[in-house]
């Protein structure tokens, strides 16, 4: 995934946890009846061990949300690619709009991996990120993934500083 999608991804997702932090009335559970797990840390964890925690938790995160969706075009589906020029594979996960959309450029283009946006591509984010906070709403356990997913950026994102001072 490259840096501008994942800087995308966690501002959607970063939105949708600001939103539930915001709303704990829309719940309209009793304070005892909800708990949220604990995430700790203790130590120096490796990053490609974060790395690898994070990305077991979003296929959990998007499996969950497929499933709860109720419109199969905002389904998000991630596909392996090698980028033009290297060698190491990349995962970029998009909705089936998204895919869709790149399917009917040009064989040329689809096949550099390195798509024009697709049109409306922006309103598809907004919607899906909607879509993603009713869903975390309604749902104690996709809430919890995405609760989960935060915290794992976020000591990413403090290991890398730590790594690049």
């Amino acid at each position: 995934m490259s840096l501008v999608e994942k800087r995308h991804w966690r501002g959607v997702l970063a939105s949708i946890s600001l939103a539930l932090i915001l709303a704990p009335a829309a719940a309209e559970t009793p304070a005892g009846d909800s708990t949220i797990e604990e995430i700790v840390i203790t130590g120096k964890t490796p990053v490609p061990k974060i790395r690898e925690q994070l990305r077991l938790v979003e296929a959990r995160l998007y499996k969950e949300f497929n499933r709860l969706n109720d419109d199969n075009n905002f389904d998000i589906v991630c596909r392996e690619h090698r980028p033009v020029g290297s060698q190491f594979p990349r995962t970029l996960c998009k909705t089936n709009i998204y895919w869709d959309a790149v399917e009917e450029m040009s064989e040329d283009e689809a096949s550099t991996w390195s798509p024009k946006p697709v049109p409306n591509e922006a309103h598809y984010e907004k919607e899906l990120g909607r879509r993603m906070l009713i869903v975390a709403m309604q749902n104690e356990a996709f809430k919890d993934l995405l609760v989960e997913r935060k915290a794992l950026l976020v000591i990413l994102e403090e290991r890398h500083a730590e790594t690049s001072r």
